[in-house]
């Protein structure tokens, strides 16, 4: 996987990005350049495995460009299933961190991905100095529970 350096450029670049994501949507510019200042800019081969099932979460990510393919591996159940493909301006892996559990799933970079990580530490800080942070990965965690439920749960008619 190759490390890009981010420059001064690459960062204002990054921080205009980065409010497209639900979880910087309400930052300001310069809590934006900030967030992008602490990051670590990586290209992946297509194909390459971005973190494995089971694996310690060390950190989170921001899919930038591409696609990621989300698979996961039942114990006994032979080859890896994908479930999801993560799309740009979505994240991967705050669970695990949150929870401080391995990953709960295998991340293939497709072809032409781009992804911003987020170590573990500079997440728990987020959390700590800018609460909107926190709000907001609340929210795309609940999102993302209701979706669950919905795909595994025959519909009732109501809402949830």
């Amino acid at each position: 996987m190759k490390t890009i350096a981010i420059n001064a450029e690459i960062t204002e670049a990054i921080a205009g990005d980065l409010a497209q994501n639900q979880m910087f949507a309400e930052f300001k510019k310069e809590d934006l350049k900030k967030v992008a200042a602490g990051a670590t800019f990586l290209q992946p081969d297509a194909g390459e495995e971005v973190m494995k099932q089971g694996d310690k979460a060390d950190g989170f990510y921001l899919v930038m460009s591409g696609e990621a393919i989300v698979k996961v591996q039942q114990a006994g159940k032979g080859d890896a299933v994908e479930v999801a493909r993560i799309k740009p301006f979505d994240t991967i892996g705050e669970i695990g961190v949150l929870l401080g559990q391995p990953r709960s799933a295998t991340i293939v970079a497709s072809a032409d991905t781009m992804l911003l990580k987020f170590d573990d530490k500079f997440f728990q800080n987020m959390f700590k100095t800018m609460p909107d942070f926190g709000l907001a990965t609340c929210r795309i965690m609940a999102r993302r529970l209701q979706q669950s439920s919905r795909n595994i749960l025959p519909s009732s008619g109501g809402k949830g």
